[in-house]
């Protein structure tokens, strides 16, 4: 369920990314999305972006050979791991990218967050 209900957050995170940024430089784009977002979240995301790309290598070298195992049979708790990396990651940077439009002060939200 939550790779599916990822899509939830993430279109409206990226539908609101393209219309903050425009056509901005790519080593910017962080920066420019982010703007409005407290300190702590955005080293929340970088952090769980560079724990995704660790997590996945550990996984890539950890993971069962030939599939599964059967047909029907429950992923090992490796593969969970590594599914939980970027999980996190894309929560947190949509998460980020959200409360950043909100927060900022040309946003249509008349309720401004702290």
């Amino acid at each position: 369920m939550l790779q599916v209900c990822i899509f939830v957050v993430w279109i409206p995170a990226v539908l609101v990314s393209i219309k903050r940024v425009g056509n901005t430089r790519r080593q910017d784009y962080w920066k420019l999305v982010l703007r409005g977002a407290p300190e702590w979240m955005r080293y929340m995301v970088y952090g769980f972006f560079g724990y995704a790309m660790l997590n996945f290598a550990i996984f890539f070298f950890q993971a069962p050979q030939g599939g599964r195992g059967g047909s029907g049979a429950n992923p090992p708790a490796v593969a969970w791991r590594g599914f939980s990396g970027h999980w996190m990651a894309f929560y947190s940077a949509a998460l980020a990218i959200l409360y950043s439009a909100a927060a900022s002060p040309g946003s249509s939200n008349p309720r401004q967050l702290p």
